[in-house]
């Protein structure tokens, strides 16, 4: 009776020990999972905001703050960008032409601030 209980006792042990070998290299693995994905998401991230600092050096610093006035509310005697209507919106450029509208916007603001110079002063730069 005794051999048998140690035998038994032996083989449990074993078979114990196999399975705790088993549950830590899965247990391993599925961390070694985890970590990774959390690395490529990271990455991933970090191109997509390299991408947006980017695309904001890009553009000139007066669109920039054109765009953080007229994200503002509209105070009674603030400040209005050229090219807001008389309710307070931007004119938005045609979406169907792209830079095209946009260029050409552009151009009318110009000659809207031209009209708006000359009448205030003469050729020769005095008021009038």
């Amino acid at each position: 009776m005794n051999t048998e209980s140690l035998i038994f006792g032996i083989v449990l042990l074993t078979v114990l020990s196999t399975l705790l070998v088993l549950i830590t290299v899965t247990f391993r693995r599925a961390l070694q999972d985890v970590l990774r994905n959390t690395d490529r998401m990271n990455e991933r991230d970090s191109r997509r905001l390299q991408g947006v600092l980017d695309r904001f050096q890009a553009i000139k610093w007066e669109d920039l703050l054109a765009m953080r006035v007229t994200e503002e509310e509209a105070q009674t005697g603030g400040f209005f960008t050229p090219g807001e209507d008389e309710e307070g919106g931007q004119e938005e450029p045609d979406k169907r032409w792209g830079i095209v509208s946009a260029m050409r916007l552009r151009e009318e603001r110009a000659a809207n601030e031209e009209t708006l110079i000359l009448e205030d002063f003469d050729e020769r730069g005095d008021p009038r």
